[in-house]
């Protein structure tokens, strides 16, 4: 028997020796992994621990490493490989269970990543992240009724706390699952008593079920904790609003707005979003009325506070009263000069009584303060239009044409067509006809269909007596496009008698007649110039008699007579 143990004791020497060198050597080539991992040389260290791997198939440590560098490379086919082997040698390393579980996470493999997450839950029950990882991969899922047991697992293990409770009740609320949410806060509510925050939560939710009777015990209770918070009685008055306690409604939100140490800004959000988060259509009268009175109230506390001017200002113009709207406005760039917003509505409400000089006043006011704002040279552009003064006109209207291409939405074809205009119409009104078509054919470039721009030009075109061609061209563009309208007609008939095809104008000017145009003193005129370019003076002298008896008072007949004295046509 000694013999034998002998013997093999002797060849157990012999194999176990080679063993021990292998595993020896692999961990010496882990270690070497390990020193070039914090080298930050990840290659060497990959390639030292594949060896170890080779030497020493089941060396989980090193399978870890590997996957550890292959999850960082994004390799994920391999990382998974090499993660899930570390894992099956050692099942009871936690670390190896958290990169899988990371891994599978990334690879969006939930299902796989949710389990490892339960065994890792099961290993450390007191790491409460695997357990929030849980639940949000769950979620990911779709599966909201698993996202809430694992906080439900959390309370059983440890007791209820806000978070979860909070966690839980915003999962529920997100798939609809109201009563189960209203249960969660009531269910801490009790659990921390005197927190008004469930309360505003639990007044809230039973406002929106049409609850009220509820939700003022609930605004009650909150008072009784925070007698002067503001939030609370902005929603009571809106509970009152609901009810239809309208100057209960007031109190409590006047209450609100002059609590102390409430900033401006929040009062004048507390009061619009009061009058304006509506659910049932326009405001009534009586709300109007209680939302003018509350702007009043606080203006009288605060009257130097621009930004109230503004609303005011805002609410008048919404409400048909420019007269009022401007001065409130005025009134608010005055206590703040450099407010770009009050700029553009002031300037808007101008533009619509109008007030030209005023607009020119504040415009250039405005563009000292910004320069690169498009919209201020554009309103200078139309005011200097319309004051006759085409100098500054063409000034600040070519500037507003350079920004134009950088201007998007439908404010470019607006601003676009005001400024062509202006500024084409001010060249041909101070004779400068080369630099009016210039700026005429950039328009018919920017805007090529539009309507009336080829209209206009056409017929500016024809008075110049030049382009015929194109002239002619754009106004049966025009009439083809609007058919209806006599004006383009009138234009298209004006174009035709400049390139003498009488004939053809003849035809488009009893379009022009018959579409409305017979009111028109200067279709009647134009009428009775083809009239006599076909040889019919008699017919002509009627049509400008015509248009003598329609004309304007304040329109200058002197060559129409001369034309009807004369018996002929006089340019």
């Amino acid at each position: 028997m000694a013999a034998g143990l002998a013997v093999w004791a002797a060849m157990s020497g012999c194999f176990g020796t080679p063993l021990r060198a292998q595993a020896v050597q692999a961990d010496s080539l882990f270690l070497e992994g390990i020193r070039w991992q914090l080298a930050e040389r990840p290659q060497e260290a990959l390639a030292a621990y594949e060896a170890a791997l080779a030497r020493r198939t089941d060396h989980a440590a090193a399978c870890y490493a590997i996957a550890s560098i292959k999850a960082g490379q994004q390799k994920w086919s391999e990382a998974i490989a090499y993660g899930e082997k570390a894992a099956r040698l050692e099942p009871g390393n936690l670390w190896y269970k958290v990169l899988l579980a990371q891994v599978y996470r990334l690879t969006m493999q939930y299902p796989k990543a949710v389990e490892v997450l339960g065994q890792l839950r099961a290993m450390d029950s007191t790491e409460l992240d695997y357990a929030y990882q849980q639940s949000d991969l769950y979620l990911a899922q779709g599966d909201v009724a698993s996202a809430v047991r694992v906080y439900d697992e959390l309370e059983r293990m440890f007791e209820p706390c806000d978070e979860w409770s909070m966690q839980k009740y915003k999962l529920l609320m997100s798939v609809g699952r109201v009563e189960a949410a209203r249960a969660e806060i009531e269910k801490i509510s009790a659990y921390v008593p005197g927190e008004p925050k469930y309360y505003e939560i639990l007044a809230q939710m039973s406002s929106k079920a049409g609850d009220y009777a509820k939700a003022y015990q609930y605004y009650q209770k909150i008072l009784a904790l925070k007698p002067d918070d503001v939030y609370t009685y902005a929603s009571l008055a809106d509970y009152y609003r609901k009810t239809g306690a309208e100057e209960k409604a007031l109190e409590a939100l006047m209450r609100a707005v002059t609590l102390p140490g409430l900033d401006d800004d929040t009062r004048l959000t507390l009061v619009s979003t009061f009058f304006s988060d509506r659910q049932d259509g326009e405001p009534s009268k009586r709300e109007e009325t209680l939302y003018v009175g509350l702007l009043d109230t606080l203006l009288r506390m605060y009257p130097d506070n621009a930004r109230l001017h503004f609303v005011r200002g805002l609410y008048d113009w919404h409400q048909e009263k420019p007269a009022t709207a401007l001065a409130y406005l005025e009134r608010s760039l005055a206590l703040d000069p450099k407010a770009y917003n009050t700029y553009t509505l002031l300037l808007y409400v101008l533009q619509a009584v109008p007030d030209w000089d005023k607009i020119a006043y504040y415009g250039e006011a405005a563009l000292r303060l910004f320069p690169e704002s498009t919209v201020f040279y554009v309103y200078l552009t139309v005011a200097y239009y319309n004051l006759d003064g085409c100098g500054r006109c063409i000034a600040y209207g070519e500037q507003a044409l350079k920004r134009l291409p950088y201007v998007a939405g439908p404010d470019h074809a607006q601003w676009g067509q005001l400024l062509y205009g202006c500024v084409g119409d001010c060249y041909f009104r101070e004779g400068r006809y080369d630099d009016y078509m210039r700026v005429m054919d950039e328009a018919m470039r920017t805007f090529p269909d539009d309507v009336f721009l080829k209209n206009n030009y056409a017929y500016q075109l024809s008075l110049l007596n030049t382009r015929l061609d194109e002239a002619v061209r754009w106004a049966q563009q025009a009439c083809r496009q609007m058919p209806g309208q006599y004006s383009f007609w009138d234009t298209y008939a004006w174009t035709l008698f400049r390139a003498g095809e009488y004939g053809n104008a003849y035809a488009a000017i009893r379009n022009a007649l018959r579409r409305g145009g017979a009111k028109e003193a200067v279709v009647w005129e134009h009428a009775g110039d083809i009239l006599f370019h076909l040889n019919k003076a008699d017919k002509a002298v009627d049509a400008w008699r015509k248009a003598l008896e329609l004309a304007d008072p304040a329109m200058d007949t002197r060559l129409l007579q001369r034309k009807i004295d004369n018996r002929r046509w006089m340019e």
